[in-house]
């Protein structure tokens, strides 16, 4: 079943006007080559990697990827082998039609029938003289205009704008999905229609002369608990803040209830609090937060707070180190390390400076000590698809040595986005291509065709590029990272590929804290405090394996595991000392070893001046003394600081040895007894 709301039109990441149904008869018209026959040869999978679109291709013939080069594919197919593989006198005749259909031995098997649609438009190709792609070179993205639409019955209709008019393309686009096994394609009677098998969320494509376009198609699942309607929160006029937790909450439960699903239940306000304590302030709540925990006014006003601290800035360039790479040493040599170390330390000695993504932009890409973030690599290449990725979540990697498959971006695209960051005190200050060419610096078309670079200041420049077409596509990838660290996972992965055909679950979520950060002028903290204060973020966290499709589709939260560094983060913060600086060690996998071993966390337990010495010295207790009772009263605050709660008397009858003896020895084996515990390393 696919049910009609729930099928939207996206195209190129855009949303487009819904076409109508076209049919599948279209009036008679010479076959073209770049607009009909290697759009056949893709959706045969002729011109796929594993067949003659590989490297070397197959048998003696090779086409380019997925016919990105329409010049050396007919020169290929008509020209190459003395004219042998078409017959113009004989089409049918033609190698081009005798091996797909296995008239002749054919590697990759029977891939045509003679009374296919794609059979019959080689044929008619061949037989019209087989038309170089002279004066029918592919079109631009954007002038293609490539639709999609999927119908209430599942019937598929791409389209696609031919020489100025609108023709329908589905039986030539190659058509994909998301999930095979749970979305079926079906070619019948010259249709094309897809039926969704499994429950959920899934996606149709379909590819075109290089341009990709999608529809999002839904079954929902057939719960036991009605999915509740959507209610609208009354949000305070005066408050955008709470004006966009609304749309949030609004977009999320809209989503749930075209699944079918219903939303579990809120976490209670210390599990709340104790899950914002580390996510925004790396440490563990005070008695006094613990007490307002079920206070929503008194809530936000404390995030306001957190939000406004030193340590928050830290949480946010953390986000940065790792978005640039910069957080881990691990495999690289000696000097490549300290660079790292260098890089680190001067951007976190940018936190207060850093605001807004107009801040991190300028100081990455101009900036004389942060620069080398981008330019530590050599190759302008890698300085492109670096920028590309981390600033706005654009992978154009594909494109350095053919077209992206699965994306817009062309081979040609990418060598001039790349001459944007040569060096011009190296060398010649040019980029070559593969004849030896010089190419001139260009900036990639995110919004209509591409902007030409003042060459003067190339890097000035991308700085305007990426504040001005790329603004939206920087907050959006920001917004996504923020979420992927609030609730340890993003809505698509990797966390920062934006790809069309890597659609986002709740993308209408990630919409509006696209919006909303827009609205504000790029400021960073706007998702951490439109997603700490929503309905979506309080859910109670559920083990995935007993509500996996709930967990999978965020109706209910899963139980998150902090991983060693972040451990000892909220565990030093727990215990009121100085946050440890990755810069110590560098590596993840070290920082694993010491917290298996426990080292660190005995040296923050022991060391002088930590909560456990404070506990002590304004108790005023006798360590030594007898007082059994007043010793278990500090241990259960030692309980309250580092789980957010009293000990239970089964605890306290497991720690009573620990108080016979020396207090501070002993308060010092219980919090590192807690605090490697598995209550303590995870976020419910």
């Amino acid at each position: 079943m696919i049910r009609a709301p729930t099928v939207s039109l996206v195209v190129l990441g855009l949303a487009a006007t819904v076409l109508p149904a076209q049919g599948a008869d279209e009036p008679e018209r010479r076959a073209q080559f770049c607009a009909d026959v290697l759009p056949v040869l893709e959706r045969s999978g002729c011109s796929a990697a594993a067949c003659h679109g590989g490297a070397t291709g197959q048998g003696g013939f090779k086409l380019s990827l997925f016919g990105s080069d329409p010049d050396a594919d007919y020169r290929a197919i008509a020209e190459e082998a003395l004219g042998r593989r078409i017959d113009v006198a004989e089409p049918s005749a033609s190698l081009l039609l005798r091996k797909p259909t296995k008239r002749y031995e054919h590697g990759g098997g029977r891939v045509l029938q003679r009374d296919d649609h794609a059979y019959e438009v080689l044929r008619q190709w061949i037989a019209e003289g087989a038309n170089p792609p002279d004066g029918t070179r592919r079109p631009s993205i954007d002038d293609l205009h490539l639709r999609l639409q999927c119908a209430d019955d599942g019937t598929l209709v791409a389209s696609a704008r031919i020489e100025g008019q609108e023709r329908a393309v589905t039986r030539l686009a190659h058509v994909f999905t998301s999930n095979d096994a749970a979305v079926e394609v079906r070619d019948v009677d010259g249709q094309t229609t897809v039926r969704v098998v499994e429950p959920g969320e899934h996606w149709v494509f379909v590819r075109y002369q290089g341009a990709v376009a999608r529809a999002r198609v839904v079954r929902p699942f057939e719960s036991t608990t009605k999915a509740p309607e959507p209610t609208a929160k009354q949000p305070d006029a005066t408050d955008t803040s709470s004006r966009a937790v609304a749309r949030v909450d609004a977009a999320w439960s809209s989503s749930l209830g075209e699944l079918g699903l219903a939303a579990g239940p809120r976490a209670d306000g210390a599990t709340w609090m104790r899950r914002v304590a580390a996510d925004l302030a790396l440490r563990t709540p005070t008695q006094e937060e613990l007490a307002i925990a079920n206070d929503p006014q008194r809530r936000l006003e404390w995030i306001d707070q957190v939000l406004r601290s030193e340590v928050f800035r830290d949480v946010m360039i953390d986000l940065w180190v790792r978005a640039f790479d910069l957080d881990s040493e691990t495999g690289l040599p000696d000097n490549a390390a300290r660079s790292v170390r260098t890089l680190r330390t001067a951007l976190r000695a940018k936190a207060n400076r850093v605001e807004t993504i107009r801040d991190v932009v300028e100081a990455v890409l101009t900036d004389a000590t942060l620069a080398p973030i981008v330019d530590r690599a050599p190759d302008p290449r890698d300085r492109a698809e670096f920028v590309s990725r981390s600033l706005l979540g654009i992978g154009v990697a594909c494109a350095r040595c053919h077209d992206h498959p699965n994306d817009r971006w062309k081979r040609r695209e990418h060598l001039e986005f790349s001459a944007c960051f040569v060096d011009s005190d190296r060398g010649s200050g040019r980029l070559y291509d593969g004849s030896r060419n010089p190419v001139e610096p260009g900036l990639l078309p995110l919004r209509g065709p591409a902007k030409t670079p003042d060459r003067k200041n190339l890097r000035a420049s991308v700085v305007r590029f990426v504040l001005e077409d790329g603004f939206e596509n920087a907050c959006r990838l920001w917004c996504h990272r923020v979420f992927a660290r609030l609730f340890g996972r993003g809505l698509f992965a990797p966390v920062d590929d934006q790809r069309l055909t890597n659609p986002a679950r709740l993308g209408s979520v990630l919409d509006v804290l696209t919006s909303d950060m827009i609205e504000h002028g790029g400021r960073l903290d706007r998702p951490f405090r439109v997603l700490v204060a929503s309905d979506l973020y309080a859910l109670r966290s559920d083990d995935e394996a007993v509500a996996r499709d709930e967990v999978a589709y965020f109706a209910r939260r899963a139980v998150r595991v902090l991983d060693a560094r972040q451990r000892l983060e909220v565990a030093a913060g727990a215990l009121d000392l100085p946050r440890p600086r990755a810069d110590a060690t560098g590596s993840a996998l070290r920082d694993e070893l010491e917290s298996r071993r426990g080292t660190a966390m005995w040296r923050l337990v022991t060391e002088p001046g930590n909560f456990i010495d404070v506990l002590l010295l304004t108790s005023g207790l006798d360590i030594e003394g007898d007082d059994l009772d007043a010793k278990r009263a500090l241990a259960a605050r030692l309980f309250v600081r580092v789980l957010g709660r009293e000990p239970t008397d089964r605890e306290l009858v497991l720690i009573e040895p620990s108080l016979t003896g020396d207090l501070r020895d002993g308060l010092r084996e219980i919090a590192f007894a807690l605090l490697n515990g598995r209550e303590f390393g995870v976020l419910r």
